[in-house]
């Protein structure tokens, strides 16, 4: 199968048939000439095939919804690069033709770009399965007495480690460490790796609940991102020598984190003999003082009288500043307000603006300034912390993020300083968003783009 558009071409090699229970391997090759900076080839596979990763050349390789997708924030030099992968066709596969749809993208003259194809491969479902003599390790790295290969530490007499295996030549081990006194609305982790003599690409995860965000304190020259409630570290390479290699990331929790946090679906991906490797952290508690806050709670008033939202309080609910007027934080829920003892009936106030404009066009940076499982008045900001500046709602993942500096900024360090000016009113937790043609993307991938460097 060839594609191409301009001077890129893609070509992929493949069987045209298959058994059932066995494996294949599809190899790819970008001829991708003079083009650099971020760029992600998928694969899209029909049900019942798995993929595995052979040769990734630096990207960061993931299968996920029948997806095989090889994503590099800067591709690697050279015109042309081939990866591969392995695919396993499971059983139960029927019989028939099955088509992989495939697209490589990539950033050209600040646009972005796509090439398309597709390949069909026939599949034999009246096999069952091809019996190995010495299986390989599954992904668990266990052994079997030999069969078939498996996904969990099945069969092989000789496998070698798999991923998350006992067996560990290289050394590699990961801790997370935790506050031990009880926390409230922040806290920092930091994760120790101990690498060995292990290089080139690897990638640490962190799922954490609902309710908490996560941003980079030390990243030890990994991308950070934090996506699905995964607090992500990638390196194209890991950090040269032997010794520890130590990240760490603040989580801020929303009001509505009331029990302790549970971190325990860590893992730690590497490669090693020319193959992707796991280390699953051990589980962490992290104890919450009080629940967890994002949004601090303004004095009770003598009378209560109607939030942002338009509910009401009995004797004294939520004022600004104790004085039973409008509050900057009167967050109870409610559409209109039901009449309190002292405080006269609430109306549904004005919702967030979210009329932010969506035909941008180019690289532009703004300022975020919270994150929330729920709407809050935008004139919150004003009074909480004399945000005078029209502030942007946007709706991503389930969150609701406010946005400063709505019109964007061409430059990286103008939007820096921004973010240092909302800081410096009291919100702490701003910090630099990127969008590329009103697409929200990684500030790296921006800085890409856009050719300009990343300043403290």
């Amino acid at each position: 199968m060839h594609m191409f558009t301009g001077n890129v071409t893609i070509s992929e090699k493949a069987p045209s048939s298959a058994n059932a229970g066995t494996d294949f391997t599809v190899e790819v090759t970008i001829n991708k000439g003079s083009t650099s900076g971020f760029a992600r080839f998928q694969d899209e596979l029909p049900a019942g095939f798995t993929a595995t990763v052979i040769d990734a050349k630096g990207g960061d390789f993931r299968f996920d919804a029948q997806k095989v997708k090889f994503i590099w924030t800067s591709l690697p030099s050279g015109d042309e690069i081939k990866i591969s992968y392995k695919v396993t066709v499971d059983n139960s596969v029927a019989t028939g033709d099955y088509n992989i749809a495939s697209k490589f993208s990539f950033i050209a003259d600040n646009n972005r770009q796509e090439v398309t194809g597709s390949k069909s491969i026939h599949i034999d479902g009246s096999a069952t399965g091809v019996t190995a003599a010495t299986g390989s390790t599954g992904n668990d790295g266990a052994s079997g007495t030999g069969g078939s290969t498996g996904t969990a530490g099945a069969t092989g007499t000789a496998g070698s480690t798999g991923t998350s295996g006992s067996s560990n030549p290289s050394g590699v081990s990961v801790t997370r460490v935790v506050p031990t006194d009880p926390v409230e609305n922040q806290f920092v982790v930091e994760v120790h790796i101990n690498k060995g003599s292990t290089t080139g690409f690897a990638k640490l995860e962190d799922e954490l609940p609902a309710g908490c965000t996560a941003e980079a304190v030390a990243s030890a020259n990994a991308e950070f991102k934090f996506q699905n409630q995964k607090a992500k570290f990638i390196w194209v390479s890991l950090p040269s020598g032997d010794g520890e290699v130590v990240v760490s990331y603040k989580v801020t929790m929303d009001q509505t984190v009331k029990d302790n946090i549970k971190l325990s679906k860590g893992v730690f991906a590497y490669i090693e003999n020319g193959g992707a490797t796991t280390k699953s952290l051990d589980e962490s508690t992290v104890t919450v003082k009080g629940g967890g806050g994002g949004v601090a709670i303004a004095p009770t008033g003598p009378t209560g009288t109607t939030g942002p939202d338009g509910s009401t309080g009995s004797a004294g609910s939520t004022g600004d500043n104790g004085a039973g007027s409008t509050g900057p934080t009167g967050i109870a829920t409610g559409p209109t307000g039901s009449t309190g003892t002292n405080g006269s009936s609430g109306t549904s106030s004005t919702g967030p603006n979210t009329n932010i404009p969506t035909a941008e066009t180019g690289v532009l940076f703004k300022v975020q300034i919270m994150a929330l499982h729920r709407d809050i008045p935008t004139s919150y900001f004003t009074q909480a912390y004399g945000i005078n500046e029209k502030v942007g709602v946007e709706m991503n993942e389930g969150w609701t993020k406010y946005i400063v500096a709505t019109n964007g900024f061409p430059n990286y360090k103008d939007a820096r300083d921004h973010r240092e000016l909302i800081k410096g009113k009291g919100v702490k937790d701003a910090w630099v968003t990127a969008y590329i043609h009103g697409q929200r993307k990684t500030c790296q991938e921006a800085l890409m783009v856009s050719h300009q460097t990343w300043v403290r």
